[in-house]
């Protein structure tokens, strides 16, 4: 399930980038109802940084977050050991 928010986060903060970015026919009207037209952003690398700061950052958290569950299965078992050692004498 978490694979499946992550993807959702992701895909509407992609498309939610790419919808602001993109000109409009008419700024400030209300928007016409959905074409058939693929949107382009033609600004370059701006349309995205945003999205890609995102997945960077989200990207290091998930790296940390698994040194640290590693660290913290380290201690745990370390203190297993400590504790059988005990119980062996």
């Amino acid at each position: 399930m978490s694979v499946l928010a992550g993807g959702n986060l992701f895909s509407l903060t992609f498309g939610r980038n790419l919808d602001h970015n993109i000109p409009h026919k008419h700024s400030g009207s209300p928007p016409s109802p959905p074409t058939h037209e693929l949107a382009q952003c033609l600004q370059g690398l701006d349309c995205y940084v945003h999205a890609i700061y995102l997945t960077v950052g989200a990207t290091f958290l998930s790296i940390l977050l698994c040194v640290w569950a590693g660290y913290k299965e380290k201690q745990k078992k370390s203190t297993l050991h400590v504790s059988r050692t005990k119980l062996a004498r």
